[in-house]
Formats: structure tokens, sequence, C-alpha cells
């Protein structure tokens, strides 16, 4: 749950923005507080509770390649975007399909890896160390290429 409110935090700003100055001042900015209450609906569903069919619940290392599987069960070669962010207990990954000419129906994904040891996480220790590792020496070893 704690990954779907990281995943809604950009739905739940902009509603409560909407709220805080569609009440004070500019009363046509409460048409986008439904937008908000959607959009953070969504990212809950999709990236916390990982309740669509679409989500990816299982990212896989195989040599140097990342595999990610949807919940539909659709297993496909993955490659994460430039625009991901790694920090300490916080990964978030813009995932695509590595083969791009194959129209598949395979959008790109943003995944929310929480780590530590408390109620929040939403992944083990140590493969989530493992796979912070994989990712940093991935991309350091393609940029080199």
């Amino acid at each position: 749950m704690a990954a779907g409110l990281v995943a809604a935090l950009p739905w739940i700003t902009l509603l409560v923005s909407a709220l805080i100055l569609g009440v004070f001042s500019a009363p046509l900015l409460l048409v986008l507080v439904p937008v908000g209450l959607a959009g953070g609906f969504f990212a809950v569903r999709q990236r916390g509770l990982l309740r669509s069919q679409h989500a990816i619940v299982r990212l896989t290392t195989r040599d140097s390649e990342l595999w990610a599987e949807r919940a539909d069960g659709c297993e496909y070669q993955a490659t994460v975007a430039g625009n991901s962010r790694l920090t300490g207990p916080l990964v978030l990954l813009q995932i695509s399909p590595y083969d791009t000419t194959v129209k598949s129906g395979f959008r790109p994904c943003t995944v929310v890896l929480l780590g530590g040891k408390d109620y929040f996480s939403n992944t083990r220790n140590q493969p989530f160390r493992e796979f912070r590792v994989w990712l940093r020496l991935n991309h350091t070893a393609s940029e080199a290429a």
C-alpha cells in the first residue's frame, strides 16, 4: 500500500492544490478534484495493490537482461529508462519493452520498489539490495560501451 501512496503522490498534490485554490480563490479549479481522485485511485490500484492486469508483479534478472512479468502472466524482456531513480530505500523505475517493434500492447509502466525492514517495504531486503546493485552496474556497463 505504501508503494501505491508513493505512486499516487502527484495526484494527491493535484487534489490538495485544486481543493485549496478552488475553495479560496478560483472555484473553476474544483473541476480538477475528480481528476485527482481518479488518478490517485488508479495509481494505488495498479502500482500499490498490483490489481491491474497491466501491473508489473515481478522483475527478474537473467545474466545482463531484465525480464518483467505482468499480472496477466505475460513475461517480456524489458529495459529501464534513463529517467528512473535509484535512492537508498526507494527505487522508481520506468520499465518499457526491450523490443519496441512488436505491437503487443505492452506500454511503459512505472514500478515503485520500497526497501527496508519495516512495514512499508514491498520487497525483501537482500534481493532488493542485489537488484539495486545490478541496476547500477548494468547501466554503468551499457553507458561505457
